[in-house]
């Protein structure tokens, strides 16, 4: 079926290469904060096109072509089965990673699209702010650490909200061994503090960075 094994292992190779560039783990994203993405993969960012991330889809397209050549038969098949493996092998890896043998925050997942804050004003002078944030402790010990809050990118008519949290930041954070636990933040907001000042607004997919002594990642 393998008329060419140099090409069938270059382009096994290139496309390992591929989703190496685009491992999105410890951050959220790889290399840097992502505007677009093709397959997982970051093409450009806040400051442009980002060239690790042209490389890594470059290297996807050559290896997929490379595989297709190399095989006399099923080739579409092989090609289709490729590009789904590169698309979901990054999640599966980081998943297999923490449950087995990441440790402290690294073993943390977090579920930002369940994510959420809410802002209410409760005074002429001040907001009150709740936030629920749901995380997963895959290590068997328990794990402490500190949040604080991002703005990750909003347009110009966006009012800045989320980095109105880090006022009263940081936030201490405690979850058991193999626990998942909707953590619930409340703080109080004072206007004086609001470049732009509201009366309520909520926000959904909060980013946010967790710290644990000199390791730090962006969720």
């Amino acid at each position: 079926m393998v008329k060419s094994k140099k090409s069938f292992y270059t382009g096994i190779l290139l496309l390992m290469l591929s989703i190496g560039f685009s491992f999105p783990f410890p951050h959220i994203y790889p290399y840097s904060e992502s505007l677009f993405s093709v397959n997982n993969i970051t093409i450009t960012t806040e400051d442009g096109w980002h060239l690790p991330g042209v490389i890594s889809l470059v290297m996807l397209v050559s290896g997929l072509v490379l595989l297709s050549r190399s095989l006399n038969k099923y080739q579409g098949r092989a090609v289709l089965t490729a590009f789904l493996f590169t698309a979901i092998a990054p999640s599966l890896m980081i998943v297999l990673f923490q449950k087995t043998i990441a440790t402290g925050i690294y073993a943390v997942a977090y579920d930002r699209y369940r994510s959420e804050c809410t802002f209410e004003t409760i005074s002429a002078s001040a907001l009150r702010a709740e936030c629920e944030l749901p995380f997963k402790n895959h290590s068997r010990e328990h794990v402490e650490f500190s949040i604080n809050f991002y703005e990750r990118y909003r347009f110009e008519d966006e009012i800045p909200m989320i980095s109105l949290l880090n006022h009263n930041a940081p936030y201490y954070v405690s979850l058991p061994a193999k626990g998942e636990k909707v953590i619930k933040i409340q703080t109080e907001i004072k206007r004086a503090q609001m470049k732009e000042p509201f009366d309520s607004g909520q926000a959904t997919e909060i980013s946010l960075m967790i710290q644990q002594g000199k390791r730090v990642r962006k969720l």
